[in-house]
């Protein structure tokens, strides 16, 4: 834990948190990148199926299925899992709506959908704004060894990814806002108990949601 950042540690402990309450469960992760997230649905006898674009996981160290597929057109039937997880993927993708549309398929009635993005209005963003150096999107936020280009095509304010996942088909059981703080260059400083005034100004969103249609 000591290597990642302060706000990453905090994204982990809220997905062992709601993990951990998993059982016996057909879990999909979708953008599961290196399988750190992912990994961690893989107790409580839960079947974890992991799915991303490119392979970036080595199938020795892993405890899920890996499955080398598009998140617009995933590769399984409708009502597949009872549960599917996505983690900073729904800002890189070229149809958010599709997205969440596909992810309501796959679902088996009354899924639930676990989902975690930035959020715009961060207190970061907020300042740039007020200072006249608004961010503006397609953001490209640096080059991934492996991936290339890592590009925020939107982000999305808390009632903008609410008012997405009603409109497709998710009502809402849970946001948690996580992390007030900011990023000099490797170093993250912030908070993670803060008033509630600040809310709508911390580094993340995480959103768990429940298939109505």
């Amino acid at each position: 834990m000591n290597s990642r950042s302060p706000s990453q540690t905090e994204i982990i402990k809220n997905i062992q948190e709601i993990a951990k309450k998993i059982k016996g469960k057909d879990v999909l992760d979708v953008g599961c990148g290196d399988g750190l997230y992912t990994s961690l649905f893989c107790r409580n006898d839960n079947n974890v199926v992991g799915i991303d674009l490119q392979k970036l996981v080595d199938p020795n160290e892993i405890d899920f299925k890996f499955i080398e597929g598009d998140a617009l057109n995933m590769p399984f039937p409708d009502n597949s899992f009872d549960v599917v997880s996505s983690f900073d993927v729904i800002e890189h993708l070229s149809d958010d709506r599709l997205f969440l549309k596909e992810c309501c398929r796959v679902l088996k009635k009354s899924g639930r959908l676990i989902l975690g993005t930035p959020n715009r209005h961060r207190i970061s963003f907020f300042i740039l704004s007020m200072l006249g150096k608004k961010p503006k999107f397609p953001r490209n936020l640096g080059r991934h060894p492996a991936l290339g280009d890592i590009i925020h095509l939107r982000e999305y304010t808390v009632k903008e990814i609410t008012s997405l996942l009603k409109d497709c088909g998710f009502r809402i059981r849970e946001v948690r806002l996580l992390w007030l703080g900011f990023s000099f260059g490797k170093l993250e400083v912030g908070i993670r108990n803060f008033p509630k005034f600040f809310s709508n100004l911390v580094l993340y969103i995480f959103i768990d949601s429940q298939k109505v249609k």
